[in-house]
C-alpha cells in the first residue's frame, strides 16, 4: 500500500472511531495521521477529536495550528470559536465566529450566527461592567 493511500485509509478510520463515539481512538488515529500528513484539515480534525476527549488546552492549539497553516480555514475558526464560548472566553470567541460565517455552508453559518446572537449581550454585559 502507498503512502498516500494509506494516510488515506488512517483517515477513514479515525473518522469512523470519531462518528461510533470512540475519541480517544479517534484521536491517536489523527495524530498518527498528523506525523506524515500536517494539514489544517488534520490539525482540526484532531483537535475535535481532543474536545470531544475534554482536553480544551489541546484542542485549542490544535485549532491554532491549523489556522497558522491556513488562515482561511473557516472550519477551524467556527470550531475554535465554539471551544472559547465554551471556556466563557465569549469576546475572543466572536471574533472568530464572525469571521468563520462567511466560510461555512448556510446551515452550519446559521448555527454560528445563532451562537454570536447569544454571547453578544453576555459580552456587552461584561464590557460594561468593567468599564471598558
Amino acid at each position: 500500500m502507498g503512502a498516500e493511500q494509506n494516510m488515506t485509509t488512517t483517515a477513514a478510520l479515525a473518522k469512523a472511531r470519531f462518528e461510533q463515539g470512540d475519541f480517544e481512538e479517534a484521536a491517536r488515529l489523527y495524530e498518527d495521521l498528523l506525523v506524515t500528513n500536517e494539514t489544517a484539515e488534520a490539525w482540526n480534525d484532531w483537535a475535535t477529536a481532543q474536545l470531544a476527549c475534554g482536553r480544551t488546552g489541546k484542542s485549542e492549539d490544535g485549532f491554532r495550528r491549523a489556522l497558522q497553516l491556513d488562515p482561511k480555514n473557516a472550519q477551524a475558526m467556527a470550531n475554535l470559536g465554539v471551544l472559547l464560548v465554551s471556556v466563557n472566553r465569549k469576546g475572543e470567541a466572536i471574533q472568530f465566529l464572525r469571521t468563520a460565517i462567511a466560510g461555512l455552508e448556510e446551515a452550519e453559518a446559521q448555527q454560528v450566527q445563532n451562537l454570536i446572537t447569544q454571547c453578544e449581550p453576555q459580552t456587552a454585559r461584561t464590557a460594561s461592567a468593567s468599564g471598558t
